[in-house]
């Protein structure tokens, strides 16, 4: 109803092929995964060379909310952090948020 279609990975691996196929404008993974992390991701969007005209922003969730994790994750490039627990109304408000601010 809000025009985003989502698809699910359990890992890093399986996110990544998701991000190859699909090219999706946001993904939202959690800082830890069980074969890496969210940082990971956001390294491997930006080296990847089939993904260099896609603008595909990644918001890390985390139960983590510590500072330096907050910091390391925005350094590195994401576009949000969100802790959790977080109710799907307020996700949704920060992905309606970030796509209007990418028109």
């Amino acid at each position: 109803q809000h025009g985003f279609s989502a698809k699910v990975a359990s890992n890093g691996q399986e996110a990544r092929s998701h991000i190859l196929d699909w090219k999706p404008r946001f993904v939202l993974a959690d800082l830890m995964l069980p074969d890496g992390s969210a940082l990971n991701l956001i390294d491997f969007i930006k080296q990847e060379s089939s993904l260099k005209h896609s603008r595909i922003d990644v918001l890390v969730t985390s139960g983590h909310n510590l500072e330096s994790n907050v910091r390391q994750a925005f350094g590195r490039g994401a576009k949000d952090y969100i802790v959790k627990p977080f109710r799907h109304e307020d996700l949704l408000k920060r992905l309606i948020f970030h796509s209007r601010s990418y028109k």
